[in-house]
């Protein structure tokens, strides 16, 4: 979710939005293809990680830091910092600040607040916590991060759930106009992959059977030709789908490509049923000779 001016304002416009946009896709995710969605940070889990932190310390420390331990530990910094602290407690955000200064009262957090930086660059961690949501460096930019319950290969869910989040998105823009909403993944580059292979194919048969219908009525110069020669083919896809739902309820893309070959080989042989029909004008004559079969010999 961007919005390109970093401004407080902008800020808070767009955590709002996240918040909006983040609890509509949860309340009405009914067929529960989302497994999980992060947007925000809860306050026992930054404690959590302060503990940990502070826990393991040593391990993530070399000899130099602890030269920053010489400017905490004087008597006007201890000082100071208790100071500090006690007007931590005493503002509207002393419930949140209690357990971490009750943890680090001296201020290490700090001192080390360049090592941190080190250690979130090493792990990969380009983002920073704004009102407790994730923000790129710049703050234009607040991210989300969800979980789907389904595979990457399961191209029908990820569908409802695309259409789902497009159905968010349009509703947001309503409320928040300046706000451009992006997702990606793999369970979502496989839906888009889908969408684009189904309009390829549309478009290349119905351009191709344009064009062969165009060219037979010209050659024949009668419409009941076009419907002797459709007719048979709209049944027998027709036969194929309903054929296909009752047994298996789905069709993968690769049966659909497949299936314009089948219409180009039906399409021929419908064409050489109606050539052959014009040239005997006999229907009987005609059945008896496409039915006739074929004996083979050898000449002694």
């Amino acid at each position: 979710m961007q919005n390109q001016d970093s401004s407080a304002q902008h800020t808070e416009e767009l955590v709002a939005a996240m918040n909006q946009f983040s609890e509509n896709l949860l309340a009405n995710d009914t067929d529960s293809n989302i497994q999980s969605l992060l947007y925000q940070v809860e306050e026992e889990w930054m404690l959590s990680a302060v503990e940990y932190l502070y826990t393991h310390l040593p391990l993530y420390l070399e000899e130099s830091d602890y030269a920053a331990f010489d400017s905490v530990f004087t008597t006007q910094q201890i000082a100071n910092q208790m100071e500090s602290n006690y007007d931590d407690l005493q503002s509207a955000s002393g419930m949140f600040t209690y357990e971490l200064i009750q943890r680090d009262p001296a201020g290490l957090r700090y001192a080390l607040k360049d090592k941190a930086k080190d250690l979130l660059g090493a792990i990969g961690g380009s983002y920073k916590i704004i009102d407790s949501h994730f923000f790129t460096p710049d703050s234009t930019t607040v991210i989300a991060f969800l979980s789907p319950n389904f595979t990457g290969f399961d191209s029908k869910t990820g569908t409802q759930l695309v259409k789902q989040m497009e159905h968010e998105i349009a509703q947001l823009k309503a409320d928040y106009p300046q706000v451009e909403v992006y997702f990606h993944g793999a369970p979502i580059q496989s839906v888009f992959n889908s969408r684009q292979i189904k309009s390829d194919l549309l478009l290349t048969m119905g351009l191709s059977l344009a064009l062969a219908c165009g060219f037979i009525w010209f050659c024949f110069k009668g419409k009941a030709t076009l419907l002797w020669l459709l007719l048979p083919i709209g049944y027998g896809m027709l036969f194929a789908l309903c054929t296909l739902y009752f047994m298996q309820g789905m069709m993968s893309l690769m049966a659909v490509g497949i299936g314009a070959i089948v219409l180009g080989v039906a399409l021929s042989y419908c064409l050489h049923v109606i050539t052959h029909y014009k040239y005997v004008s006999n229907p009987e004559k005609v059945l008896m000779e496409q039915t006739k079969p074929v004996i083979l010999g050898s000449i002694t």
